[in-house]
This record gives structure tokens, sequence and C-alpha cells, in this order.
């Protein structure tokens, strides 16, 4: 995401709603979304929040500090251009062959394998065991704060702020411009964020129609994200959090549905 002082006011005003209003003694993390480097607009896939991103957390109560505020700012986004001059994306890969001492195993997270499949399936990359795959994407969640341990938010920490999260995925959208966009969240853990995008409250010209998809196993909904001034809109995919579900199917219909856009009547 673009180090801009808008991106950083947002970020930085969801910190402080946080610290006024959230008030469980909770470590959490802060995220912004990432592009790869060799990203050209194919395709952006959304989560729901991070697991254990930042070295350190940090507690609700810090968050009513300014300088905090400005440090953890500053932090989050310094991870969102990449370090040491990388990609901001090789860190999928470094996780993948066990690179990088995370808590949690990356080739069992259907979110990254499903996300793999895709890439290659869809010819946006080429994958491997030690290709630049996630360079060819960007990558973002719908909730910038969340639990430092993992898991998402609880009912309270996620609507705390959720226009100004919205804010952050306009500015994301915008400057990305994807053609296709997978959200593997859940319909009901999108759809407030899908509701903001749409209110003309939020002044950024944004239109999503989605058309629910109840026939399907995997895929809640289908549709697209139009942003104003862009040349064409891009084509939205809501989808099951895939954890739970065979990777197989649940790629092979998340194709299908993208195929079937590209192709309408066929």
């Amino acid at each position: 995401m673009d180090e801009g002082g808008e991106e950083r006011e947002i970020f930085a005003e969801l910190l402080r709603k946080v610290g006024e209003n959230y008030t469980k003694k909770e470590l959490l993390t802060g995220f912004v979304g990432l592009k790869g480097v060799s990203y050209k607009g194919e395709r952006v896939v959304v989560g729901r929040a991070v697991n254990g991103w930042t070295e350190k957390g940090w507690y609700p109560e810090q968050l009513r500090e300014p300088d905090a505020r400005l440090e953890i700012t500053r932090a989050a986004f310094e991870a969102s251009q990449g370090r040491d001059g990388r990609c901001p994306m090789s860190w999928v890969t470094c996780a993948w062959n066990k690179l990088l001492p995370i808590r949690w195993n990356i080739r069992r997270a259907k979110f990254w394998t499903v996300t793999r499949c895709l890439v290659g399936q869809l010819g946006i990359a080429e994958v491997g065991e030690s290709d630049n795959w996630p360079s060819h994407i960007a990558w973002t969640n719908l909730y910038k704060v969340s639990p430092f341990c993992g898991g998402n938010p609880l009912t309270r920490l996620a609507y705390i702020r959720e226009d100004l999260s919205a804010k952050l995925l306009i500015k994301e959208r915008s400057q990305w411009n994807p053609a296709r966009v997978l959200m593997m969240t859940d319909l009901n853990c999108a759809q407030p964020f899908l509701n903001l995008l749409n209110d003309t409250r939020m002044g950024a010209g944004v239109r999503v129609d989605l058309k629910e998809t109840p026939q399907k196993r995997f895929v809640d909904a289908e549709g697209t994200l139009r942003l104003a001034g862009s040349d064409a809109p891009a084509r939205v995919i809501v989808a099951k959090y895939p954890q739970v579900y065979p990777r197989a199917p649940f790629v092979e219909e998340v194709l299908r549905s993208f195929q079937e856009a590209a192709n309408p009547g066929a």
C-alpha cells in the first residue's frame, strides 16, 4: 500500500478509536495491504484478519498516546513496503520454504494453498516450490486491527470504526485497480464492509453490485466493484473462509465462477 499521508491519517485515527473504545486487556496487531512487485492488476485476495503479523503486539490503552500511535502506524506501513528492498509479498515464499520462524505452517493454511492454486490455474504466474508467485498478487484483510495471537476480532473490536477500515480498503482498491477480487471471508463477514463501500456518505464513488449464489457450495456471492474514474469494474467473488473445506472442489468452483464471468452465456 502507498505510504501516502492520507492513508496514514486514516490508520492512525482507527488506532485512536480502538484505544478509546476497546477496553479488553488483549494484545493487538495492525495491518495494511501488501502489493507484490510483479503485480500487474490481475488479482487481489482478501482475508479477514492476520495471524500474528507483527513482531510484537500492543495493548488498547497504549493507543491513547499519540507517540505510540505514530510508531505503530509507521511500523505497519513499513511492513507493507517490504523490508531490506525485498518484495512485500516475499514473506509468503519464505514461509512456504520454512525460512521464517512463524508459529504456524503456511502449507496447511487453506487461504494460501487455495490462492497458490488459483494463481497457477488462472495463468497469473507459474507456481513451484521456490518461485515468486506471491509477487504477482496483492493481499489485504477486512480487519486492520486484530488480536496479536491470531483469530478474528471479537464483536466489539470488529465493529469499532468499520468505516475507517472500509476507507482503507477503498484506498487499496483505487491504487491497485485489480481485474479480479477474491474475498475468502464468508459473506456475513464481508457484508458490513461492502455496505460501507456502497454508502454515498463515504464520498468515494464506489459501487458494489453482488448477487448471492445459494446454489453454490463455496461461493457466497458474485458481482462487480467499480470505482469512480476506473475504466472497467473488477470482478468480485465472495467465497467461504476456506480452512474447513476440501481444497480441490473449492478451487474448482471459484475458478469456474471467474471463468463464467469472463465468458457470460458460454
